[in-house]
C-alpha cells in the first residue's frame, strides 16, 4: 500500500521575509512620515496665509473722511443706505467691504470754489489781461467778439414802451457743494485719478454747467435795471443774481449752493465813454443839489420849528382838513349839528397842542402872538371900563364925545400903520376915505433883506 502526501493544514504560515525586505520596508514607512508631516505644515501655512489675506482684505475697507469732505459707499454701484443719516457719511473713520464690492465716494464739501464770468465783456488778448490794458475801441461793437449785457432804459418820452442800454460787466460766483447725494446723482463730474485733487477735476465739467447757468441768470435779472442803477446798485445786482441762480440750482437739484456772486466792474461801451461821463457828471451834479435842498430844508424846518416840525405840518393839515369838513356839515346841516361843533372844539384844542410843540423861530411867533393877544384884551378891557366910567358925562355933551372918539379912532390907525411898508388912501364918492396897506408883497421881503441899523451886513431886518 502506497503512502499517501500529508494534508495541507489549515492554518496560515507567514512567510519567510528576508533582511532586504525588512530594511526596505523601514525606509517607506520614514518617506510616508515625512510626506505626512510635510503636507500637515504645508496646509498650515497655506490657512495662515489665507487667513492673513482675509484679514488684509476686510482691513483694507477701513477708510477715513475728511474733516471738509463727506462720503458715501457705494455697493455694487448703487448708494448704501435707507435714510440720509446713514447715505451720508461725516467727517471720521468707517468701515465696509473693499473693492470691487464696495466704493467709496468722498467729495469737498466746506471749500470754496470761484469762477470768473467774463461772457459780457469785452472781447481781450490774453495779453491784454495780464496787462490790465484795452485796446482802442472801434467804431462799433463786434458781437461776434465782444460779449455785452442789455439793460432797461427810461420810458422814451412820447412813446410806449422802454427802450435798451448795453453794458459790459464781468463777475466771479463762489460756490460750494451743499449735498452730495444730489451732486453725485445729477451731476455729472470726472473721477479722480490718483494724486489728482477733486475739486479741480469736477470743475471741468462742473464750471460749464454753472458758467451757463449763471449767464442765464444775468440776463434775465440786468433787463430789470437802469444804466444809473447798474453803475450804482452793483452789489445789489450781484445778489439779485445769486438768488436767481441759486433757484435755478434747486430746481435741477444739483446739490450746490451759491454762496456769493461779486459784479467786479460793470461800465458802458467804449464807443459812447464821453456821452456817458458827461452823463455822469450831470447826475452827480444833481445829486449834490437834491442833497444840498434837502439839507437846507432840514435846517430851515428845524430853525423854523424845531425837530418835530414836519410831524407837526403833516398833523396841522390832517386837522384842517376835518376842521373844513366839520364846518361845511355845520353850514349845510347835512349830519349831527352838535356833533359837528363837538369836533371843531376838539380839533382846535389838538391844533393848540400841537402848536405848543413847535420850538424855533415859530415857537417865539406863537408866543409873542399869545402875549400881544393877551395885552390886547387886557388894554381892550380897560378902554372899556374907562369909556363906561365917561358915559354919562359923554352923553350929556356930545360935542366932547366927538373929540374923544376921533381921539380913539386916530390912535388906532396911527398904531395900525405904523408897521405897515406901503400905505395908498384913496377918496371914494361915497365920502369915505380907503386906505390900501402892503398891496405888494416884494417889498416886505427886500425889507427882511435890507441890514440893520447898526446891524452886519446881510442881517435881516
Amino acid at each position: 500500500m502506497s503512502r499517501m502526501p500529508d494534508q495541507p493544514n489549515n492554518e496560515p504560515v507567514e512567510p519567510k521575509t528576508s533582511a532586504t525586505q525588512e530594511s526596505g520596508e523601514v525606509v517607506l514607512d520614514a518617506a510616508g512620515k515625512s510626506l505626512t508631516e510635510a503636507l500637515r505644515v504645508s496646509f498650515v501655512i497655506l490657512k495662515v496665509i489665507m487667513a492673513v489675506l482675509i484679514i488684509l482684505f476686510l482691513g483694507s475697507g477701513l477708510f477715513t473722511v475728511g474733516e471738509d469732505e463727506n462720503a458715501m459707499v457705494l455697493r455694487f454701484g448703487r448708494i448704501r443706505g435707507m435714510d440720509r443719516q446713514d447715505r451720508v457719511l461725516g467727517p471720521g473713520f468707517g468701515w465696509d467691504f473693499p473693492a470691487p464690492i464696495s466704493e467709496i465716494v468722498r467729495i469737498p464739501v466746506t471749500h470754496r470754489q470761484t469762477l470768473r464770468v467774463e461772457s459780457f465783456w469785452y472781447y481781450m488778448t490774453e495779453n491784454e489781461r495780464l496787462q490790465g490794458a484795452s485796446r482802442y475801441a472801434g467804431a462799433t461793437l463786434n458781437p461776434q467778439q465782444d460779449g455785452y449785457g442789455l439793460i432797461r432804459n427810461d420810458p422814451l418820452a412820447g412813446g410806449e414802451g422802454t427802450d435798451y442800454n448795453i453794458v459790459h460787466c464781468r463777475l466771479s460766483v463762489v460756490y460750494h457743494i451743499a449735498d452730495i447725494e444730489p451732486f453725485f446723482q445729477n451731476v455729472y463730474y470726472e473721477t479722480p485719478g490718483p494724486g489728482q485733487d477733486f475739486l479741480d477735476v469736477a470743475g471741468r465739467t462742473v464750471d460749464p454747467l454753472l458758467r451757463a447757468m449763471t449767464e442765464d441768470a444775468v440776463v434775465k435779472t440786468l433787463v430789470r435795471y437802469t444804466i444809473d442803477q447798474a453803475l450804482t446798485s452793483a452789489g445789489q445786482l450781484g445778489e439779485e443774481v445769486r438768488h436767481v441762480l441759486n433757484a435755478k440750482l434747486e430746481a435741477i437739484q444739483a446739490g450746490i449752493v451759491v454762496d456769493l456772486v461779486n459784479v467786479e466792474q460793470i461800465t458802458w461801451p467804449r464807443q459812447v465813454n464821453e456821452a456817458f461821463e458827461e452823463s455822469i457828471q450831470a447826475q452827480q451834479t444833481r445829486r449834490e443839489l437834491i442833497r444840498d435842498a434837502q439839507i437846507r430844508a432840514e435846517q430851515t424846518l428845524n430853525e423854523s420849528g424845531g425837530p418835530q416840525a414836519v410831524m407837526v405840518l403833516e398833523e396841522l393839515k390832517r386837522i384842517e382838513a376835518e376842521r373844513q369838513a366839520a364846518q361845511e356839515a355845520l353850514q349845510t346841516g347835512s349830519g349831527d349839528a352838535e356833533a359837528a361843533r363837538a369836533s371843531l372844539r376838539d380839533l382846535e384844542n389838538q391844533r393848540t397842542v400841537l402848536l405848543s410843540r413847535l420850538s424855533g423861530r415859530s415857537g417865539q411867533m406863537i408866543a409873542e402872538a399869545r402875549a400881544y393877544k393877551t395885552q390886547v384884551i387886557k388894554n381892550a378891557q380897560a378902554n372899556a371900563q374907562y369909556l363906561e366910567s365917561l358915559l354919562g358925562e359923554l352923553r350929556d355933551r356930545p360935542a366932547l364925545a366927538r373929540v374923544v372918539l376921533e381921539r380913539i379912532y386916530q390912535e388906532a390907525i396911527e398904531e395900525v400903520l405904523q408897521g405897515v411898508d406901503e400905505k395908498i388912501l384913496v377918496q371914494s364918492p361915497a365920502d369915505e376915505i380907503r386906505v390900501l396897506v402892503n398891496r405888494d408883497p416884494r417889498i416886505p421881503q427886500e425889507k427882511e433883506r435890507q441890514p440893520r441899523p447898526g446891524g452886519p451886513a446881510g442881517a435881516p431886518r
